[in-house]
C-alpha cells in the first residue's frame, strides 16, 4: 500500500488530509446549495400569494360559505307534495240525552296544487348562479386585497433597508465630526447637528420597523396564516403598461368579466321568482279526507257511516301580496345596483389607467435621472468634505436628497402597482 502511494507521490498522512479537504469542499458545497435553496423555496413570490389567496383568502371563504347557504336551499325543492296528513276526533257521548251521541274521525291528506314546489326548485338554482357569481368576484377581490398587501410588504422591507443605510452614514458623519470637535477642527454646534441626525435615523428606522410588523400582519391576515409563519418576500419587478390596444377594450371586457354585475343581475331574478313563488304559496293545498261517523238512532241503538270529503281555501282575498311587493321591489333595486356599477366600472376603469401610466412615467424619470444624479451629488459632497472643501452640513443635505428620492422611487412604485391592480380587480381578470 504504501508502495503504491510512493509512486504517486502521496503518503498516508497526505492522503487522509487531501481526503478531508475534499471531504470539507463537498460538505460546504452541499451546505451552499441548501443555504441558496432553502430559503427560496420558502419566498413568498406574486405566483405563490395568488395561489394562496384564491384559496385560504377570508373574503374567498366567506363567499363559499354563502355559495354552501346557497346550495342548501335545493331542498325546499324537495319537499313532498304531499303534506303531514291531518286527524280530527268529534265525542258527543250522549249525556243526559242518549239521543245526541255522535262520534266522528276524519284524516285529512293535504296535497299542493299551486305548483309552490316548482318554482322554489326554480329559486333556489337562480340563488346558487347568483352565489357562485359572488365567488368568482370574492376571488378576484382576495387576490387583488393579498397582492397589495404583499405590495405593501416588500416595498416597506425595502424602506427599511433605506433607513438602515441613512442609519450608517448618520453614524459614520457623526463619529467623523465628533473626531473633528475632538481636534478642534469642527463646533460644538456641529456636533450637536449630526447627533440629530443620527438619534432621527434611529427613530426613523424604528417606525420604518413598525410599519413592516404592520404590513406582515395584514398579509398573514390576507392569506390566513399562522402568527407565527415566515413571511420572506420576494422582490418585486415594476408593473406593465396597458397597451393602446387594450385600452380601447378594457371598459366594454370589464362589463362582460365582471362577476359582481352578473351576480347583481342574478339577484335580481332570484327575487322575481320569489315574487313568483310567493304568488304560488297562496293557493292553499287541497284536503283530501276519510270521514267516519257513528250517531244515535234510537235509544238503544247506533249506525255508522263511512266518507270522503275536499277542503280547500280559496285565494280570493289573500293572496301574499305583501310579501310580493317587496320581492318585486328588491329585484327593482338589484338593477338600479347593476346599472349604477356598470357606470362605476367605465370610471374606474379609465382613472385606474391614467393612475398606472402616470406612476409608472414618474418611476421612469426617478430611476432614469434623479437617482444617479442623487448618488453622484452624495459621492462628490462626501468627497470635498474628506477633503476638507465642503462642511458637514452639504453632505448631511445631499444623503437627504438621496433619501428621498429613493422614498419617493419606492411610493411611486407602490402607486404604480396600486393602479395596476386596481384595473386588473376593476376588469374582472380572473387571477
Amino acid at each position: 500500500m504504501r508502495d503504491s502511494l510512493r509512486h504517486t507521490g502521496l503518503t498516508p498522512e497526505s492522503s487522509v488530509r487531501r481526503g478531508r479537504a475534499i471531504f470539507a469542499l463537498a460538505l460546504c458545497f452541499f451546505t451552499a446549495r441548501v443555504e441558496a435553496q432553502t430559503p427560496e423555496a420558502n419566498l413568498w413570490d406574486e405566483a405563490r400569494v395568488i395561489a394562496r389567496a384564491r384559496r385560504a383568502s377570508p373574503t374567498v371563504r366567506s363567499a363559499e360559505s354563502a355559495l354552501r347557504v346557497a346550495q342548501a336551499g335545493r331542498a325546499f325543492g324537495e319537499v313532498p307534495v304531499i303534506g303531514n296528513p291531518t286527524v280530527g276526533v268529534t265525542m258527543l257521548p250522549g249525556w243526559p240525552e242518549f239521543g245526541a251521541y255522535t262520534m266522528a274521525a276524519s284524516v285529512g291528506i293535504p296535497i299542493e296544487v299551486g305548483g309552490r314546489r316548482a318554482r322554489y326548485r326554480s329559486e333556489a338554482e337562480i340563488d346558487i348562479r347568483a352565489a357562485e357569481a359572488r365567488v368568482d368576484a370574492a376571488v378576484v377581490a382576495g387576490v387583488a386585497e393579498a397582492r397589495m398587501a404583499y405590495v405593501e410588504l416588500v416595498t416597506i422591507h425595502e424602506e427599511v433597508s433605506i433607513q438602515q443605510a441613512r442609519l450608517t452614514a448618520a453614524r459614520t458623519i457623526d463619529e467623523r465630526v465628533h473626531a473633528r470637535v475632538d481636534a478642534g477642527a469642527a463646533t460644538a454646534v456641529e456636533r450637536a447637528l449630526t447627533s440629530r441626525e443620527r438619534a432621527e435615523a434611529e427613530a426613523d428606522l424604528a417606525e420604518a420597523q413598525r410599519r413592516r410588523v404592520e404590513a406582515e400582519s395584514q398579509l398573514r391576515r390576507h392569506l390566513d396564516l399562522g402568527a407565527n409563519d415566515a413571511l420572506a418576500v420576494a422582490p418585486l419587478t415594476h408593473p406593465s403598461r396597458v397597451e393602446a390596444g387594450e385600452q380601447s377594450q378594457a371598459a366594454p371586457r370589464a362589463q362582460r368579466q365582471r362577476r359582481d354585475v352578473a351576480a347583481l343581475e342574478q339577484s335580481a331574478a332570484r327575487f322575481d321568482a320569489s315574487a313568483s313563488r310567493w304568488q304560488a304559496a297562496s293557493v292553499a293545498p287541497l284536503i283530501v279526507g276519510l270521514e267516519g261517523q257513528q250517531v244515535a238512532v234510537s235509544d238503544n241503538a247506533r249506525a255508522s257511516s263511512l266518507g270522503a270529503s275536499l277542503r280547500w281555501e280559496l285565494p280570493l282575498a289573500q293572496r301574499n301580496q305583501g310579501e310580493r311587493a317587496l320581492a318585486s321591489a328588491e329585484a327593482s333595486g338589484q338593477r338600479v345596483l347593476a346599472t349604477l356599477l356598470r357606470r362605476q366600472i367605465d370610471r374606474e376603469v379609465m382613472s385606474s389607467i391614467a393612475g398606472l401610466h402616470a406612476a409608472l412615467d414618474e418611476l421612469e424619470v426617478l430611476q432614469r435621472d434623479a437617482l444617479p444624479a442623487a448618488e453622484r451629488l452624495v459621492t462628490a459632497t462626501e468627497a470635498s468634505f474628506s477633503a476638507g472643501a465642503l462642511d458637514f452640513f452639504r453632505v448631511l443635505t445631499a444623503q437627504r436628497d438621496l433619501l428621498s428620492v429613493r422614498s419617493r422611487i419606492l411610493e411611486a412604485t407602490r402607486r404604480a402597482w396600486r393602479a395596476r391592480l386596481e384595473y386588473e380587480r376593476t376588469t374582472g381578470a380572473m387571477p
